[in-house]
């Protein structure tokens, strides 16, 4: 191997017969220093080199398979890449959001304000260098549009008011997505899976129970696939993710192969797990607790049940933001404290071969900062806040 591959595990029970269940394998790498082996069997290659790996469950370990590394991979980057910054001269500042797919390539937002023709936001990606992709006027700093997430082919979905958008990078052109409204409301939560594909839903609050209305529309389909509905039953519920394979996650349930399968919920289970990221294997990564509050683990979900991978540290409120296709995790952390300013403090961390990890700001920028996603190689996308106003904001590549 170069890069990367995927080993896989199978539980078998007397006679050699696939069990009907199967369990949640952990997988281990006999040599760190040649190849990782992620929870979800993705083994990256380290340096030139051979390790033997293993896939655990239940107490049992499987038999070694090993793997060469035929030659030493592309090192991940390290530190931090400024890929904007602000200028309070020219009084351009970082938008609010950006979108960071697994292969690296980002998309971002700029607001620029000019005394005699107002705000306008201007739309760039960045692949090794920034490309800016079209300029759209706004009446209002309320309107900013920005990316929420990249395709396949690089182009972008930008909320613009209720209506998501569809923006081709190469020829600037803008595309309504023909997103249906639900309850009143026009579908702007959207992912983008690795295929062409955009996903949006939106939640009804109209009936006895609340629920979730996704669709699928693919560019130059003049109209949008509709999932089945989802019961909505909890806050945030909104689509979350979704694979080329066709999985759709939302905080609550999953639909895989056209069934909508939900996650296991107390009082009726023994523990909650709520769905935040979703990788190319179809491992779900979410939080997880028992009955009492604390302490909430970073959990995975498969078919096979709830994973509990590593207990959070207690005292903070946990959100999964993102998860790559190498077993990474990002996290956001939320403390409650009077005596901060604004009485909150937020910090975001990486979770790498069983480490939490912090991302940390670079000198000349707060602490707090808006960690967006993570790409393959552990890199994350943040929005950094300056030390004197928002125009010394940037946007930034960070690992840690």
């Amino acid at each position: 191997m170069d890069a990367t591959t995927t080993c896989t595990a199978q539980g078998l029970a007397a006679g050699s017969a696939a069990l009907s269940t199967q369990p949640i394998f952990t997988f281990a790498s006999s040599n760190l220093g040649a190849a990782r082996a992620g929870a979800t069997g993705i083994v990256t290659g380290v340096a030139a080199g051979t390790a033997a790996i293993t896939a655990s469950a239940a107490g049992i370990t499987s038999n070694a398979v090993t793997l060469s590394v035929s030659r030493a991979p592309t090192p991940a980057p390290t530190g931090t890449t400024i890929i904007y910054k602000g200028s309070q001269a020219a009084l351009n500042t970082a938008a609010f959001h950006g979108a960071i797919r697994a292969d690296g390539t980002v998309a971002y937002s700029v607001l620029r304000v000019r005394v005699t023709s107002g705000a306008s936001t201007e739309l760039y990606t960045y692949r090794g260098t920034s490309k800016k992709v079209l300029t759209l006027p706004s009446t209002s700093t309320l309107n900013i549009m920005a990316p929420m997430c990249i395709d396949k082919a690089g182009n972008l979905v930008v909320p613009v008011g209720e209506q998501s958008t569809y923006v081709d990078v190469t020829s600037g052109a803008v595309t309504a997505i023909p997103f249906p409204t639900v309850d009143g409301a026009g579908v702007v939560q959207v992912v983008c899976p690795s295929d062409r594909r955009v996903i949006g839903s939106e939640t009804d609050f109209t009936g006895r129970d609340d629920y979730e209305y996704a669709f699928a529309w693919t560019p130059g389909q003049s109209g949008v696939t509709a999932y089945e509905k989802v019961f909505n039953g909890c806050v945030g519920c909104n689509v979350k993710d979704a694979n080329a394979a066709g999985d759709v996650l939302f905080a609550n349930a999953i639909i895989r192969g056209g069934v909508t399968t939900f996650f296991p919920k107390t009082p009726v289970d023994a523990l909650n797990f709520r769905g935040a990221a979703l990788d190319e294997a179809g491992t779900v990564w979410g939080l997880s607790f028992t009955t009492t509050a604390e302490p909430i683990y970073l959990a995975q979900w498969t078919p096979g049940g709830v994973k509990q991978v590593t207990a959070l540290p207690t005292g903070a409120d946990w959100v999964v933001t993102d998860a790559n296709n190498a077993g990474e995790v990002l996290l956001l952390r939320r403390i409650v404290d009077s005596k901060l300013e604004g009485g909150v403090e937020l910090s975001s961390f990486v979770f790498r071969d069983g480490t939490l990890r912090p991302v940390t700001a670079p000198a000349g920028y707060q602490a707090a900062l808006n960690a967006v996603g993570l790409d393959d190689q552990g890199q994350v996308l943040v929005r950094l806040r300056g030390q004197h106003s928002s125009y010394d904001d940037a946007w930034a590549l960070i690992r840690s």
